[in-house]
């Protein structure tokens, strides 16, 4: 699990507003703030359940907006020892029309919150420019896939991103990195 949270720390970017932020991100409805324990019984509380926890690390369970099933990984900061990153591992999909059904659907809720995103990236690193669903999915599953959009609130980074893990297959993240608790302002 260490080496997957550390996977995804590196995905996510840490360019920020130069805005001083004096609020935290939040996760649904709850700041992501205080330590890890305090922050999983939160989730706990809203009907989350946790398969692994440790000190600075804990992996839950359950639905996040009109998904199930989630994983959701938390994790605290060096810097702070504050929960400082949560991400979102959406259901794993089969096939393009899906996973891409995830991303856009997820990219609009995150827009219609943050507002456009700093950076958005949807292409494929393949030579040809008519793909076929089959093609699309093998690109995700060969790095070839580039699907990411960033949002920076004054709070933090949100990313959301087409993923592939041996482990999970294809799927969907979105990674929020809180700007107090991560050291990043």
């Amino acid at each position: 699990m260490k080496k997957f949270l550390l996977t995804i720390l590196l995905m996510a970017p840490f360019v920020l507003n130069a805005q001083e932020a004096n609020s935290h991100l939040f996760f649904k409805g709850t700041p992501i703030n205080g330590s890890v324990a305090k922050f999983v019984s939160k989730m706990t509380e809203k009907g989350m359940t946790v398969q692994k926890q440790a000190d600075a690390i804990a992996m839950l369970n359950g639905d996040f907006d009109t998904y199930k099933n989630c994983d959701v990984i938390v994790s605290s900061s060096n810097h702070s020892g504050q929960t400082a990153f949560v991400a979102v591992v959406f259901p794993a999909k089969k096939n393009w029309e899906q996973l891409y059904l995830d991303y856009s659907t997820l990219k609009s809720k995150l827009t219609s919150q943050y507002g456009e995103p700093q950076t958005s990236v949807q292409k494929f690193h393949i030579g040809k420019n008519a793909l076929t669903e089959e093609e699309k999915l093998e690109a995700v599953k060969n790095g070839r896939c580039e699907f990411k959009s960033v949002y920076e609130p004054v709070e933090g980074v949100v990313t959301l991103s087409v993923e592939y893990r041996d482990e999970i297959g294809c799927y969907v993240m979105i990674a929020y990195m809180d700007r107090i608790n991560s050291g990043l302002e």
